[in-house]
């Protein structure tokens, strides 16, 4: 992974609101600081990935974002697009596509359309 770092001009870091993933969290971000001092190109995109769509857990959204933005510096940040856990994407991978290849124009493609925009502009 740490080769990876040197070598990558954007990393993108998926993660999960739940405790787990913010002490992994911290671990990569620790990693990246030290990649960075080598590869002065490299750019961070924390990714808020499988959240459970309810709306009343929006309170665990807000907590996450607020403790990634603490982290954001000139070379991390977080997307603005988040990705929920929904039955499609489980369901198009068991068929052996991805979300857009299934051409289903629902809120899960319009989830990975966001961020692949967001990403590639």
């Amino acid at each position: 992974m740490r080769i990876a770092l040197i070598s990558s001009d954007i990393v993108v870091i998926p993660t999960t609101p739940s405790q787990f993933d913010l002490s992994v969290l911290d671990i990569m971000i620790d990693r990246v600081k030290m990649a960075k001092e080598i590869n002065e190109k490299l750019q961070v995109i924390i990714v808020i990935n499988r959240v459970n769509p309810n709306p009343f857990l929006t309170k665990k959204i807000d907590d996450i974002k607020t403790y990634i933005k603490e982290l954001e510096c000139d070379y991390i940040k977080l997307a603005d697009t988040i990705i929920y856990e929904r039955e499609r994407y489980k369901n198009s991978i068991s068929n052996g596509q991805g979300i857009i290849e299934t051409n289903i124009q629902d809120k899960a493609y319009q989830e990975i359309q966001n961020l692949s925009l967001e990403l590639f502009k």
